[in-house]
């Protein structure tokens, strides 16, 4: 058995094991040596679909994350103005929240209202 066995190797191999065991005809012996070499195929098997499942969820994680960046994608699933939204989820005038986590918009708000009271 390859070192490097492709997965399709490892099943057709798989199937001929599972023949010759289902065919009756081997020895004692030979039908252990099967076995033991279906085990160490079926490991193959296995650990080339686990591969093949680790680098499917990369392509998928850094396709991703290369439509995050590029503002395709909020975590809500809508653009701001300009592709992004601020964290609480709304957008605000230039798409960004302030140090403070408010929108431009809220803090010039509260400020008119604190000088029209501090003015009475």
């Amino acid at each position: 058995m390859a070192k490097e066995m492709s997965f399709e190797q490892a099943i057709e191999g798989l199937q001929k094991c599972v023949h010759e065991l289902e065919e009756g005809s081997l020895t004692l012996e030979e039908t252990i040596k099967r076995y033991e070499e279906g085990k160490k195929l079926v490991q193959v098997c296995r650990t080339r679909l686990d591969n093949a499942k680790l680098r499917i969820m990369k392509l998928k994680e850094d396709t991703d994350d290369k439509e995050k960046s590029d503002g395709k994608e909020e975590a809500d699933g809508k653009e701001g103005t300009d592709g992004k939204e601020d964290a609480d989820g709304k957008e605000g005038t230039d798409g960004k929240e302030d140090a403070d986590g408010k929108e431009d918009e809220d803090e010039d708000a509260a400020e008119d209202t604190k000088r029209s009271h501090n003015t009475m």
